[in-house]
């Protein structure tokens, strides 16, 4: 073997580079300069070669050949109508291996497409695949999976499932407590008008879907969430918010009382900024990490957090979210949760990962808006089939569908039976 490509998140570049130096003894070459430089660095004699999947979209088709690729976080090049999952699908290589931390079983067009970059001998082409497995609505969506269990036995060769149980038995136990929060007064008032018009545009979109009614859908609910963080995100003229108090409480308690670090995700730089603020009010020494920061202010943050034991809060937006240790820390505030419940899964694994010795409470704050519940319940299904999706192993072991999984057909198919009527 001649050659091996790494692409991974630029947060874990390094971590590969130290542990390939680690194991085996080996220097490892990370892209980085202008576009000839990188080039360069390609078609030298290095074995191992380190790059992100931004730099390959960028670089394609001056990486060359390689015998072994490596991707890590593959999930993130799951979707096949996306360029990175192209570029990998058009390289050639003997071996192709993909890795991921994040749960990708909830659908069976993540998984097929995870299929087409890794290419086994028995891959299915997409016609095959969507008129094995799917049944979609007249636009092409697909509305129904079909026959997963058929699914998992045809590539259970190719699928190589670690827990951290598996690795270390040891592993200390997590505890996810969901923290339910009234609103404040100031934050219902500027709620009102928000949820109003989102039910209006519900309706409008039952009887009629509008592009420009589902775009503007999309934003109240994204000003709906920023306000359930603090109203100052939706009225600078205002300064209410039921998380800031009662994160005011639990830092006075964890870190001037019990001497706890404690890290917390957030998903905005500005609500990043309002927490840091109030650590300046409570006296807490803080450091924080978003994706305004270069490398090397980043090392620092994270070294200062695990090392400096005068560090009591670790701020981090989702750029902390991959290839980051936080074990100093027990504890891990998540602010608001996410879009995609894989992202709570990776912030979690932050603090509660292979090496923590203490076990680990995780706090999800959430307030009375609907958007925020119906996050949560979207989160909470997401999670329960990705469950039953690891549990099901076999064709026997899989039950009839439920009325709850067969609905959205049976709404399908009494819309084609009345268009035809017509």
């Amino acid at each position: 073997m001649k050659s091996c490509l790494i692409v991974s998140p630029k947060s874990v570049g390094e971590h590969w580079q130290k542990e390939i130096k680690r194991f085996l003894n080996e220097d490892a070459a990370i892209t980085s300069g202008n576009a000839s430089n990188r080039e360069s660095l390609y078609s030298s004699d290095s074995f191992f070669k380190i790059t992100t999947l931004e730099t390959l979209r960028r670089d394609y088709p001056a990486v060359g050949k390689h015998e072994l690729i490596i991707v890590d976080e593959v999930h993130k090049a799951r979707n096949p109508n996306t360029v990175s999952n192209r570029i990998l699908r058009s390289f050639e290589s003997r071996f192709f291996i993909g890795l991921t931390g994040t749960a990708i079983e909830k659908s069976l067009l993540d998984l097929y497409g995870l299929m087409q970059v890794l290419r086994p001998a028995n891959l299915e082409t997409p016609l095959e695949f969507y008129s094995s497995h799917l049944m979609c609505d007249d636009f092409g969506k697909p509305i129904y999976t079909c026959n997963p269990a058929f699914f998992y036995c045809r590539y259970e060769s190719h699928i190589l499932r670690r827990t951290k149980e598996d690795i270390d038995t040891n592993l200390p136990s997590l505890n996810i407590e969901e923290i339910e929060l009234s609103l404040t007064s100031t934050q219902e008032n500027l709620a009102k008008p928000l949820i109003d018009e989102l039910d209006e545009i519900k309706e409008r979109l039952k009887q009629r879907w509008d592009p420009d009614d589902f775009q503007r859908q999309r934003w109240l609910i994204n000003r709906a969430v920023e306000l359930a963080d603090s109203s100052n995100l939706l009225d600078p003229n205002t300064d209410s918010s039921s998380k800031l108090d009662w994160l005011k409480g639990f830092l006075s308690e964890q870190c001037c009382e019990k001497n706890e670090k404690v890290v917390i995700f957030t998903r905005w730089t500005r609500v990043q900024d309002i927490i840091t603020e109030l650590c300046d009010v409570l006296n807490l020494k803080w450091c924080s990490l978003s994706g305004r920061d270069n490398d090397e202010k980043r090392k620092s943050a994270i070294n200062r957090f695990n090392n400096d034991s005068e560090i009591d809060v670790f701020v981090s937006t989702d750029a902390g979210g991959l290839g980051v240790n936080l074990q100093a820390s027990r504890t891990i505030v998540l602010f608001e949760p996410a879009w995609n419940p894989s992202q709570d899964l990776q912030r979690i694994n932050r603090v509660h990962r292979i090496g923590q010795k203490r076990d680990v409470t995780a706090y999800l704050l959430l307030t009375s808006l609907d958007a925020q519940f119906t996050i949560l319940s979207h989160i909470k299904k997401m999670f329960a089939i990705n469950a039953i999706a690891q549990a099901r192993k076999t064709l026997e072991d899989w039950p009839a569908p439920t009325w709850d999984e067969l609905a959205p057909v049976a709404e399908y198919l009494r819309r084609r039976s009345e268009r035809i009527a017509r």
